[in-house]
Parts: structure tokens; sequence; C-alpha cells
């Protein structure tokens, strides 16, 4: 059975919706009941309608007002008279969010708003997504002015595996930009149609800084900005697996110590590294000289360390034609002084031990003197206590002798006033005798 269209389906739900909203606000609110037009009449509504228990006495504030005590919604229900999988939908909000409830799927919640979320927290305008933007300059743009704007992908999944996080795919080359807004500087990583990942810094017309072929070799360009070149923290390593060799043959010493001698070694400035000198073998003449490497722009580390290695071999062996003899002098001066510096540096470890131990018993002597100091603050703090008790003490006797004074006082006031008016009865007595 074909889908009914779209805009048949939806003039029914209007005209269904219609009725109920105008059964809800005519019929009283004990009742139930169900109003079927005829299939051709419309159902119109002119002005403002409610539906809910809840409802205003006066016009509702939009079109269409759905009113509830909790969780006010409309529900999409498809039931299978159609002919088609029934489905229900709910679009719905309350106090904690607005949401979109898949009930046949098990009332999941593909799609939430929280109450309070900023202005443009999810916009679509021109086919792109903004994320903090109603201007979206790309596909996807994610804006933040409060230091949080990031993207995050995480995978909870419980099995430990290796899997693929995030990818870049391009009907051509893919580059990713890395831009420093405030130092306005960056860097560029792309992939090349070689199969070759450069990174490059921005601006007109300057060279990779650092080349990664698929084999693995990795070529390091001065480029034309300060700074440039590679610098690494840790180690930088080359393949020696003899499994990944081939034509492996024998090295003539000699031949390469010749080759030594002649090799123009020359010191130079780089502007990519703001200006400091380096040294280092020409390299075209040590490719003519050694017949390494496959640019006469570029020589690898481990081809300068094994034509160096090969030099010492030759020194050693004494096919180089040069007397060692004066260099196993120096070296056996050399071991003389290093045994010397040993034992100097066993002598001041030894030194150093006892300061420490005399620093460990001063730390003992102070934390013992901080005790008694601790033992002395308690004892200063307790009778600061007893004084402050005393002078309270003092203070309430100071107020009650002041209060007997004032009784006292009152006490004879009143003797004396008693003493008068018994003068005053004996000289009316003695009249009256």
């Amino acid at each position: 059975m074909p889908h009914q269209p779209s805009v048949v389906r939806h003039r029914a739900v209007t005209t269904v919706t219609a009725a109920l909203v105008a059964l809800v606000g005519l019929a009283p609110a004990a009742s139930a009941q169900t109003v079927i037009p005829p299939a051709e009449a419309p159902f119109i509504v002119q002005g403002k309608a409610c539906v809910g228990e809840q409802c205003p006495t006066t016009a509702p504030g939009l079109s269409l007002d759905v009113t509830r005590g909790d969780t006010p919604g409309v529900r999409l229900d498809q039931p299978a008279t159609g002919g088609f999988v029934p489905q229900i939908w709910d679009v719905a909000g309350n106090e904690a969010n607005f949401f979109v409830r898949d009930l046949t799927g098990g009332s999941l919640l593909p799609f939430r708003i929280q109450p309070g979320s900023p202005t443009n927290s999810l916009t679509l305008k021109g086919g792109r997504v903004g994320i903090g933007t109603w201007e979206p300059a790309s596909a996807l743009h994610v804006a933040r002015t409060d230091g949080t704007a990031a993207l995050q992908v995480s995978e909870s999944n419980g099995t430990v595996a290796s899997r693929t996080l995030a990818t870049l795919e391009n009907n051509g080359p893919v580059a990713l930009q890395l831009s420093d807004g405030a130092a306005d500087v960056g860097w560029t990583m792309a992939t090349a149609a070689d199969g070759t990942v450069a990174l490059t810094p921005t601006g007109p017309g300057v060279l990779p800084s650092l080349v990664l072929s698929s084999s693995g070799t990795a070529t390091a360009r001065a480029g034309v900005v300060a700074g440039g070149g590679v610098t690494a923290g840790g180690t930088v390593q080359q393949t020696a697996d003899p499994a990944s060799q081939s034509g492996v043959t024998p090295v003539d010493v000699n031949a390469v110590a010749d080759a030594i001698r002649t090799l123009p070694i020359e010191r130079f400035g780089l502007a990519s590294d703001g200006g400091a000198e380096h040294l280092a073998p020409n390299g075209a003449a040590f490719r003519t000289a050694f017949g390494l490497g496959g640019s006469d722009a570029r020589i690898a580390p481990g081809d300068v360390a094994a034509v160096a290695l090969t030099g010492v071999q030759a020194l050693l062996s004494g096919e180089a034609g040069v007397d060692v003899a004066p260099l196993a002098a120096r070296v056996d001066a050399a071991q003389a002084l290093l045994a010397e510096l040993g034992k100097r540096v066993d002598a001041a470890d030894a030194v150093a031990s006892g300061a420490t131990k005399t620093i460990e018993r001063q730390d003992a002597r102070v934390g013992a003197a901080e005790q008694v100091q601790h033992g002395h603050e308690r004892r200063i703090r307790e009778l600061e206590r007893q004084a402050t008790l005393a002078d309270s003490r003092f203070e309430r006797g100071n107020r009650v002798q002041k209060a007997l004074r004032g009784q006292v006082s009152s006490l004879r006031n009143e003797n004396a006033r008693l003493e008068q008016r018994l003068d005053a009865i004996e000289a009316a007595i003695a009249k009256r005798r």
C-alpha cells in the first residue's frame, strides 16, 4: 500500500486537533465527547484556542495554548489502521526539559532542551549547524566566549578495543588548520597526492617544516620563517631492522676514512633558527663522498652517525694511517684524572653526609625546642584564660560591693527618717501629758 501523502495526513490531523480544541473549550470539564465532522467539511477555529486542564478565562497567549499541571504536551499517534507500522511521538515540556519522546521505542528521549539554555545553543541556518552562533561559517561551527569552546568524543564501551573516533575524508588532499588568533600564527597539517603528510607554518610561499611519507621517512626543512625546523623532546629513531634492509654489503673502512679527510664541513647560520649557527657537511659533497641518500639537499642523521662510527673504527684499528699512541696517552691521562675526580667526589660525599647528619641533629633540637615552646604557649594561654576569669570575678565583686553600698546608704537614710519620726512621736506624747 503506498504511503498516504503528507499533505492529506496533516489535514486530517489538523481537523481532529481543531475538533478537540473546540470540545475542550465548549464542553463541561467532566464530560467526554467525540466530534467527527463530515469528511470534506473543514473545521476552522478563528482566533485563539486553549487545550488543557488549566486554561485561562481570558484569551490564550498564542494561537493554540496547551496547559497542564504536569508536563503539557502534544501526542502524534499513527495507529496501524492506516496500513503502516504504528508509531507514537510525544512533544512536551516541563521544568526539567523540553523533549521529543519516542513512546513506541521505549520512551527514549532523542531530543532534549534544558530550561535556561543560552540563546543560539543550537541553530540551523543556510544548511549549516551553529553551536553558540546564529552565523555559522562552516557546516558545523562551535562558537563560545567563556573559554569552554571544545570538541570531545567519548566512547565508554566496556570492551577495550582500538576504535576510530574521528575521520576527515575528502575527494582529494585533506588539511587541518591550527590557528592562534592572539599571536596571528598557525600551522597546517595536510596530505598530498603522493601520500605524504606535511606540517607547514601558515603564510604565502612557506615550505613544509616536516614531511612524513607513507613509508615512515621524515624530512625536516628549515622553511623561511623564524623558528622553523624540528625539535624533538625525546629520541629521534630510524629503522635499523635487518628484515627491512636489502643489498647488504660490507663497508670499506679505509675508503670511508679517506673520504672523511676530504669531506667539507661547513659552519653556517639559519634564519629559521633565529640566526643561530650550525655545523654540518655539505649535502651534495656528502652524497658524492659516500654514495648515501636520495637527494643532494637531504642527509639522514643515521648516515652521518654511521660514517662517524666507521671513522672511529678506522682510528681504533690503525687502518686510517694515524698514530694512535698520543691519543692512547691522552686517554690514559684522562682516565687518571677521572679517577682523581672520583676520589674527590667520594670525599665531598663524605663531607655532605656529615653535614646532613649535623643538620638532622639540629633539626631534632629545633623540634624539641618547638615542643617546649608549644608547651609554654599552652601555659600562657591558660594563665591568660584564668586572668580573664579573675578580671570577670573582680568586676562582678565590684558591682556587688557597689550594690551593697547603695543598700547600706538607703538603710541609713531610712533609719534616720525613722529616728526623726520617733522623736516627733515622743514630743507629741510629752505635750499630751
